[in-house]
């Protein structure tokens, strides 16, 4: 593998978070759980639309200068975002499922966490299956959604303008009056490795989540022992899970055409959804 697509010298640095606030919710199965509660509340059609919408300011003095000059404020008008229809839809679509997720993670059950760790051993069996490339789990439909079109029609920046409508991160340090150290990640975007392979796929995962939360997940993992790629793997699955991924968004899925590894990469996205009830989107 190339490892200079991935840029090991840039500094890690921590984003400002808000302060969580928790909210009352009115869907019987959005309550008491402090990762749903934390969200922002659901927005109707007419304020989803207004937090998506992106105007550009101009000046009315321009209207003075001439033609010529004028021309060059045309590329103004790309920074424009104008949520119609379609990305109307696959918004509203994305927060049912943002929120769907949430459902049967709640770090505050024991249940839970007793299931995660079963399961966790269930995937790391299957991982091995995997890599021998003997698990098919064609036809098996996940929590996420694939995205399609021509490039330049809006894909990424349609779901860019969704994530702007809820946090990034959030902090929970108290809840119901007992701690509860979460950070929890309710989205994670970063491009699919330009070779395709399941090795990139996780580095590229480990930059994204520490880029995020000012972590050392790459130095971590990604040498010594680490290095073999079923338990980079793994320690993806651990690292997703610990910190309730919500959203995971996989761009640029073009570069699996021709990959190698491009069928048993979806397989462990299927497994890591279906498993774990985290949505994948893939675009």
């Amino acid at each position: 593998m190339n490892n200079s697509y991935f840029d090991f010298t840039r500094p890690v640095y921590k984003i400002e978070h808000q302060d969580v606030v928790y909210h009352d919710q009115i869907i019987p199965k959005y309550q008491g759980n402090p990762c749903l509660e934390a969200l922002y509340p659901i927005s109707d059609e007419k304020r989803l639309q207004s937090l998506m919408l992106k105007l550009h300011k101009v000046d009315s003095a321009v209207r003075e200068l001439s033609v010529t000059d004028r021309l060059h404020l045309l590329e103004d008008v790309k920074r424009i975002f104008l949520p119609l229809d379609i990305p109307m839809r696959l918004a509203q679509d994305l927060d049912v499922k943002l929120r769907s997720c949430y459902v049967d993670r709640n770090p505050v059950s024991p249940k839970y966490r007793r299931e995660l760790i079963a399961r966790k051993a269930k995937m790391k069996l299957d991982l091995q299956k995997m890599m021998m490339d003997e698990h098919d789990d064609d036809g098996i439909a996940t929590h996420g959604m694939t995205v399609m079109g021509l490039s330049g029609m809006g894909k990424s920046r349609s779901i860019k303008r969704y994530m702007a409508s809820q946090p990034e991160v959030i902090e929970h340090r108290f809840y119901g009056g007992q701690h509860l150290i979460l950070d929890q990640i309710v989205r994670l975007v970063f491009d699919c490795p330009p070779d395709g392979t399941l090795r990139g796929l996780a580095i590229s995962f480990f930059h994204a989540v520490d880029h995020l939360l000012g972590t050392n997940y790459v130095a971590l993992y990604t040498t010594g022992r680490h290095k073999n790629t079923l338990t980079l793997l793994s320690n993806m699955m651990n690292v997703a899970t610990e910190h309730f991924l919500g959203i995971l968004y996989l761009d640029e899925v073009g570069n699996l055409v021709g990959s190698k590894e491009g069928r048993i990469l979806l397989n462990y996205l299927i497994k890591l959804s279906n498993e774990f009830r985290i949505p994948i989107v893939l675009i």
